[in-house]
């Protein structure tokens, strides 16, 4: 027995590195919850994964071995339920420490927890709370982890769009629903502040008679002399400050 337990460590060790026990145990103290996996689910990997670290080589089994270096022994179970309290988030910690002293079992820890999950369900990032307090998609050990959405999915075409009102009485109709019309009532009426889109192609001044052409040109011209006006003003009074500058510089010199 002795003699295979020798080559599956060392089957290992071309796998692992010589310290993937000490690896694991750190790596343990890493892992937090998420809000889509219920507190059951999530505990039982986290045991599973905490039982591996008697499976993996160590330091212990490399050539770094001296007489003082000891294998690595897994968390006791009051530990180990100490590293759970610590992955979830501090708002169920907080609430856990209210009515709980520190977890003396993994079964203890799960209980307590399970209550808390149900009376302060967690947010998601959207903002909604976690299947509105139910456990998450993840309900047992054998439940498969979520998987994102594949690059086909996420590159799917949107549904078309359709606007009824603007079909009926004139508009773009591809662009928005019926629901979200921002020109058409449902009698066909214009709603009020609506402005329509700037059409680029027709030239300004189109749909507009002779005389009111005629009037705004004056008026441009109006504005056009008071602004060449204005020009010469103040080309005046630099000029003017020129000279007298210059004047005062010549009684100085003399």
């Amino acid at each position: 027995m002795q003699a295979w337990k020798d080559c599956f460590m060392l089957m290992l060790k071309t796998v692992f590195p010589n310290n993937a026990a000490e690896m694991q145990k750190f790596y343990l103290t890493l892992i937090r919850h998420s809000p889509k996996i219920s507190v059951r689910a999530f505990l039982q990997r986290f045991t599973t994964v905490a039982g591996y670290v008697v499976e993996l080589p160590s330091v212990i089994h490399s050539r770094d071995a001296t007489d003082t270096t000891k294998a690595v022994a897994p968390y006791e179970d009051s530990e180990l339920a100490n590293i759970m309290k610590h992955a979830f988030s501090l708002k169920w910690q907080t609430q856990y420490d209210l009515g709980h002293k520190a977890p003396p079992t993994v079964e203890y820890l799960q209980n307590a927890m399970e209550k808390i999950e149900v009376a302060f369900p967690l947010q998601n990032a959207n903002g909604s709370s976690k299947n509105g307090g139910k456990p998450g998609k993840m309900s047992s050990l054998n439940d498969k982890i979520p998987k994102k959405k594949s690059h086909a999915a996420k590159h799917e075409k949107p549904a078309a769009k359709s606007c009824a009102l603007c079909k009926k009485f004139g508009g773009a109709s591809a662009t928005h629903n019926t629901n979200d019309c921002k020109k058409w009532d449902s009698k066909g009426n214009l709603k009020k502040g609506f402005k329509g889109r700037v059409d680029m192609d027709t030239p300004p001044g189109t749909g507009k008679s002779y005389s009111q052409l005629f009037a705004e040109t004056e008026k441009l011209k109006a504005k056009s002399k008071k602004l060449k006006k204005a020009l010469k003003k103040s080309a005046r009074k630099k000029r003017k400050y020129a000279d007298s500058d210059s004047d005062t510089s010549d009684s100085d010199s003399e």
